[in-house]
């Protein structure tokens, strides 16, 4: 991803970031954070795992290992360093949940 649309008001991510790795996770966001004016919100909808969960299998055989689930804590810290900061989770009655984000 090179560019996305600049001076949205929301920026909204649906099971993108656990497709990725870090390095390649952080580059969509930094790319999302360019086109975000200061008052815009990154929205995430992925699932986030317990800390005593265990990597899942079919994620490694399908996307080669690269791929990853993360804790809550794990995505405030890829989130961090392309200028955001996770205000709040919000849990849904599925596996998913939306990590709501701004910059920081």
């Amino acid at each position: 991803m090179t560019s996305i649309p600049k001076g949205g008001d929301a920026y909204f991510l649906t099971s993108v970031l656990h497709d990725w790795g870090d390095e390649d996770a952080s580059a969509i966001l930094r790319t999302c954070r360019q086109a975000m004016g200061p008052a815009s919100r990154l929205l995430l909808v992925e699932e986030i795992v317990s800390v005593a969960s265990a990597p899942r299998l079919i994620m490694m055989v399908s996307y080669g290992g690269d791929a990853r689930d993360r804790t809550e804590a794990e995505f405030a810290r890829l989130l961090e360093p392309s200028g955001f900061e996770l205000k709040r989770v919000v849990p849904t009655a599925g596996e998913v949940s939306l990590l709501e984000a701004s910059i920081a």
